[in-house]
């Protein structure tokens, strides 16, 4: 089956959004739609599609920021009914073809601090898959709003040590947030 890989417009992420989003991103995992928006016209922030004849069938959001070379991979996800076919494989794929030789941040909730077996087992089916597709864990765990993610890295090109992990975070928090004040209260980086 034939798949057609593009990066989204503005005018169709409300679209997306709420069918790829809302649907599979807990709320304290998704980003406002307008904050989306705002990061998607400066040119840094893209939502890269893959779609069959049915439709689209995932998404990859990226983001970069001009502070650092190292892009992060926002969200991932593929819709329901298409799961366990390949389709996150090959939105990987795409991520890193867009990539280059940049490393790729890839964020996961940290497994330790999940409370219920069926959050664990969720979160070692999604570390799984990165490591399938070749990411490799970094010693980096952050936490942004609440949220604790454990950080690791897709990196075809250039390697990334984890000091530098922890300051391309650091800017592409920045960047993502974009208020300061903001930034200090609810980011931590470990």
């Amino acid at each position: 089956m034939p798949y057609e890989t593009r990066e989204a417009t503005v005018s169709e992420l409300k679209e997306l959004y709420d069918a790829f989003l809302v649907p599979y991103f807990p709320a304290a995992e998704r980003k406002p739609y307008f904050a989306i928006r705002r990061m998607m016209q400066t040119g840094h922030y893209r939502f890269l599609t893959l779609a069959d004849e049915t439709g689209t069938v995932g998404i990859a959001a990226v983001t970069g920021c001009p502070e650092t070379d190292l892009l992060l991979l926002d969200y991932l996800a593929v819709r329901e009914d298409a799961r366990s076919g390949g389709i996150g494989a090959k939105l990987l794929k795409v991520c890193r073809d867009f990539a280059g030789d940049r490393p790729m941040i890839i964020e996961t909730e940290d497994i330790d601090l999940m409370e219920t077996a069926a959050e664990k087992a969720q979160c070692a089916r999604r570390n799984a898959f990165y490591a399938r597709n070749g990411a490799v864990p970094t010693g980096v765990k952050t936490r942004m709003f609440g949220v604790p993610f454990c950080n690791s890295l897709l990196a075809d090109g250039r390697p990334a040590t984890d000091d530098e992990v922890r300051q391309a975070i650091a800017a592409l928090y920045a960047f993502m947030i974009g208020n300061r004040l903001v930034y200090d209260k609810c980011v931590v980086i470990g």
